[in-house]
Parts: C-alpha cells; structure tokens; sequence
C-alpha cells in the first residue's frame, strides 16, 4: 500500500490543510495521508549510482531511467489532483535511511508544485543489491521484450492456480456480458452488486487476488520456458485497481443512486467528487494511449501457427489465456466507467457517448484478436493431425498408425504419440480376410484416439484445466457474445 506525506516545497507557503487537500483529491477517509515538517533524506539517481561499481553506473542509470519514464505519467496522472497549480516536478529517489517504518532503500516519489509537495512511498518497491528496483523482493525488468525460448513440454501446476485464474477470467467475462440485452438499458443495480461483489474479491488485502493472478499468469509462462516482460502488465493493472479503490466507493454508488438523499450534506459532495474523478480519468485513459493496454499488448504475438513445430503452440497462444483476462480486465474497466458516467452524466453526456464508443471499438480490435488465435490453434492441431494416417502392410498382414511429420520432437522419437499421452498400440494385425476389417477399424479408432489426445495436449499447455478444451472455447464464445453486447453501448447512449 502506497503511504502519502504532504509537505510544504518551499518556506512562505501557507501551512497545509491536510483534510482539504484529501476532498480536493477525491480520496477516501481511510486512505493515509499526512503532513511532514520536512522531506527525509532521499536519494536521486545519480546519487544512487555513485554507490555501484563505475562499470556498472551507466547500464543501472539507463535502466533507472527507463523505470521513471515508464512510471512519470501515470504517477502525474493519478495524484495531479492533489495540486490547485500545476506541477513543477516529480523526482523518483530512494530512502537514504529508516524513516518511520520503513527500510532504507524503499522507493519514493516526491511531486512538487509551487504550493504543495506530496511524497509518496511504495513500502513494496526497492533496490536490491544488484540496483535492481524489486517489487515485492522479485526483480523488475524493462528494457524490451527478451528472446523466446524454445517452449518445453507444459509442467503442471497447481489446482488452486488454475482456479483462481479460471474463475476470475470467467467472473470478468461474465460481468461484461451482464445487463446487456439488445434493447433497452440494463438494470443498474443488479450490475453493480455483481461488480462489487468481484472487485470486493480483488481488493481484500486478506485474499490479495489480483496480485496472486499476476503472479500465476508468470509461472505459468515460465514453465513454459517463455520470457515475458509481466512486470509491464503486474505494474499497469496493479497500479490501476489501487487508483480505483481510492476513486470508485460502493458506498459512493450507493449514496449517489439513493433518490432521497440529502445533495447538501459534505458526504454527498464528497462522493460526487470522487465518482466525477473515477469517471473523468476512465474517459482520458480511453480517449488516450493509458499505460494500462499495455498489459494487453504484452499478451499478443503473431496469430499464425508455429511452423517449426506443430507439436509446440506458439509463443502467442501460450499467453492466449492471459490475453483474455488482461483484454477481459480493459474492457471491465471501461464498461465500469460508462455505467458510472451514464449514473451521474446521464445517458447522452458526451463523456458517457465517448465511453460507448472506446469501449465498443477496443472489444472489436480484441474480439478479432482472440477470433484470430482461436482459429490458428484449430489449423495447427487440424495440420499436425493431417500427418497421422493408417497402412496396410499386406506382405505382413498387419494395418499401422504412422506419422509423416519430421517435426523437431519427432525426429529421434520411436513412438511420437507418448508424448500426446497416448499409449495404445501402433500396430494391428490380422489373419486373413475375415480379420483385416476389424484390424482396420482399430487402427482408424487408434487414430481417433491419438487426435483426441494430440487436441488436449496442446490445449493443456494453453489452458493447463482438466477441462481445457471445453473452458477456452466457453472463454472464447463469451468473449464474441460480449462484443456483440457491448456494440450496442453506442446505441444505447
């Protein structure tokens, strides 16, 4: 959790009101914030440099430095409501020393403008002895996309992994096409149990689920022997559901839809200001090029088939699953904030208009996405299956499965069919006429077989479920109903 300290950047400035500051802000009661007589020691980058050996300053330096042209806009765009004036710089450093409760080293964020300072700490981000900037105690990485390895065979993992993201995709996917229908409006209230319910869910420190996701989404990844930047998409959604817990209030919601409620009272005006903020940075993010798509970005790859090896999915289908929930997220994130708007702007406000129409045109671009995967992962089992054939050896009165493909596992392999998890015969023979056609039938059943386990094969290593043909082809047609629903936003405003 992100600490919040207010500080006056220069002497002369009149003292800080900390509770006007938070109403300016939008800020819930419980989220800290208060004021400090003055900054604690920090540390900048070149300072922080200095403390590594000189062959290492310049590479530390460049990747600091991407680090804070990744984080620079979305911290400004996120706590520039903080400020009446505008803001004149923001500073990335370190804790020179323990200050409170926190480590030395932890990473700070000072935003200053000519009235106001705010320092922000991240107790979970820090600098590792190799000047990595680590989150939770794991490295982050930014400069660029690293090479593909070559994909091994899937590794299984845990039921309680493939649970918690089998059901928060289907529970995103399921909001989204909720309230929908093809005419009229959807019920509010009813959608917005729902959502709550789930980012209730998210949002409990007890449970942590989005970062347990984030987490999963990797090992799954790397088991597959798959390098990725996941840091990019933990940092982009990780940071955007902090900022919704702070902007977006059931209790707001609650208070704004109540048709009797008092619109004099200071609660009222409060949660008027935080939904007009939520709704506000949801219409630029879509308007605008958010950092938050990129952890959709990240999930995408070439839409063909892996030619070099039909029996390995592509690097873009490994990460198909995590597409969807990341696409799934952007597009639960935008219909959340047009239902909000349509609240409180009302149905035909521009913003609520402007709304429908990103949220309609990203579900089309990422609804063609996964049609796209989808059909790839048919033609290559459809191609790989092409090579498997049956043969009657007559000379030796016996029928045979064989397999003409001389893809990389293939090659040294006496049985390739094992690795599928097939384990019948290759072999049937036969004695005689009366029996050749039963040998046959077997043989074309054993080819059945090896199809039906080739097919779970790949789409256990896309989808690790014991049911992962049948889950990903649901995620899949729930995706495509729900873009055909979420076209009609613009309708509907």
């Amino acid at each position: 959790m992100r600490h919040f300290f207010l500080f006056s950047p220069q002497s002369g400035t009149p003292a800080i009101d900390v509770a006007t500051v938070v109403q300016r802000a939008g800020l819930s009661s419980d989220i800290p914030v208060s004021a400090i007589q003055a900054l604690p020691p920090l540390q900048n980058l070149a300072q922080m440099a200095a403390d590594f050996p000189p062959a290492q300053q310049d590479t530390l330096l460049r990747y600091w430095q991407n680090q804070v042209n990744y984080f620079t806009p979305l911290v400004n765009a996120q706590f520039g409501r903080f400020f009446q004036d505008a803001v004149t710089a923001t500073n990335f450093g370190i804790l020179q020393s323990a200050w409170n409760s926190f480590p030395a080293k932890t990473v700070c964020i000072t935003i200053q403008s000519a009235t106001l300072g705010l320092l922000i700490v991240y107790p979970h981000l820090s600098i590792d002895a190799d000047g990595q900037i680590t989150s939770g105690g794991r490295p982050t990485y930014v400069e660029g996309m690293q090479a593909m390895a070559q994909p091994a065979t899937a590794v299984a993992i845990s039921d309680d992994t493939v649970d918690n993201l089998q059901t928060s995709t289907f529970s995103i996917l399921n909001y989204i096409g909720a309230g929908l229908a093809a005419s009229g409006f959807p019920i509010v209230g009813t959608i917005f149990q729902a959502l709550f319910s789930i980012i209730a869910t998210w949002l409990n420190p007890s449970s942590n689920i989005v970062s347990q996701i984030l987490t999963q989404i990797q090992t799954m990844l790397e088991q597959n022997n798959i390098t990725i930047e996941t840091d990019f998409a933990t940092a982009a959604v990780d940071t955007y559901v902090n900022w919704e817990n702070m902007y977006f209030q059931q209790a707001d919601f609650t208070l704004l839809s109540d048709p009797n409620a008092d619109k004099t009272t200071q609660a009222y005006a409060d949660a008027m200001s935080r939904a007009t903020n939520f709704i506000t940075q949801v219409h630029d993010d879509f308007m605008g090029t958010p950092r938050l798509f990129d952890a959709v970005n990240l999930m995408t790859g070439d839409v063909g088939v892996n030619a070099a090896d039909l029996d390995t999915p592509t690097e873009a289908m490994y990460k198909f699953e995590a597409f969807l929930f990341f696409s799934g997220f952007v597009l639960f994130f935008g219909k959340q904030g047009w239902l909000y708007s349509q609240q409180i702007n009302g149905t035909n406000s521009q913003t609520t208009r402007d709304l429908a129409n990103a949220v309609a045109q990203y579900s089309t671009q990422y609804t063609n996405y996964v049609q796209q995967i989808s059909a790839s992962i048919q033609q290559q089992i459809s191609q790989r299956l092409g090579n498997i054939y049956t043969y009657n050896n007559t000379g030796g009165a016996f029928w045979s499965i064989n397999d003409n493909y001389n893809g990389p596992h293939e090659k040294n392999s006496v049985e390739p069919y094992k690795m599928f998890g097939y384990n019948g015969a290759y072999t049937f023979n036969y004695c005689g006429s009366s029996e050749e056609k039963k040998a046959e039938d077997s043989a074309n059943k054993a080819v059945t077989e090896i199809g039906n386990d080739f097919t779970n094969y790949i789409y256990n290593q896309i989808n690790p479920s014991p049911t992962a043909q049948a889950d990903l082809q649901q995620k899949i047609q729930d995706f495509i109903t729900n873009n055909t629903k979420l076209q009609n936003l613009a309708t509907m405003s």
